[in-house]
């Protein structure tokens, strides 16, 4: 390529099965891949967006994508490992839980919502973020990082809830960037 044409918002790890595509050290899998053609800012949005896309009224402009989203995320989370593609009624059930005061609800509702930014191109998966904690720290670490750490709290049976819920803030401050 003499010029970009497309910049790469979002890289995720292979999926189960996809193609992979090799530009010289740069490899693309195609089942993760999220192009972007001229992205150059970060656009986050928040769980009650996507909770609006996943519901059943008024304009939804990425309703239709629902599936294939959670397909990807299905193929690359731990958490939410048994995404389908036929459950974006579960999906909604995440990001609008019965119970709004349950710490564990509240931090897979901002860490769904990370993932979604992430395969709809509207973050960079590998994009490296200075920002202050919940605590006022400066923190330097990739979205995928967080993403991770976020993910190794939730599915940790002893985590308590002062844990739960400093990963749910620092997804909650990357979702509203």
């Amino acid at each position: 390529w003499d010029e970009p044409k497309f910049q790469f918002a979002s890289q995720l790890p292979p999926a189960t099965s996809g193609v992979i595509i090799r530009q010289g050290d740069l490899s693309i899998y195609a089942s993760g891949l999220i192009l972007a053609p001229g992205l150059t800012t970060m656009k986050p949005r928040s769980p009650g967006y996507w909770k609006h896309q996943c519901g059943t009224k008024g304009k939804r402009i990425e309703a239709a994508s629902i599936p294939d989203y959670l397909d990807i995320i299905g193929g690359n989370s731990q958490v939410f490992a048994d995404m389908t593609r036929y459950s974006t009624s579960a999906a909604l059930s995440i990001l609008d839980p019965d119970d709004s005061s349950d710490m564990m609800a509240k931090a897979k509702r901002q860490l769904l919502a990370l993932w979604l930014n992430v395969v709809s191109g509207k973050i960079n998966y590998a994009a490296e973020l200075e920002f202050e904690d919940p605590a006022n720290i400066v923190i330097v670490a990739t979205v995928e990082q967080v993403i991770s750490d976020a993910e190794g709290v939730i599915l940790n049976l002893s985590a308590t809830l002062t844990e739960l819920e400093y990963q749910k803030d620092m997804l909650e401050i990357i979702n509203h960037m």
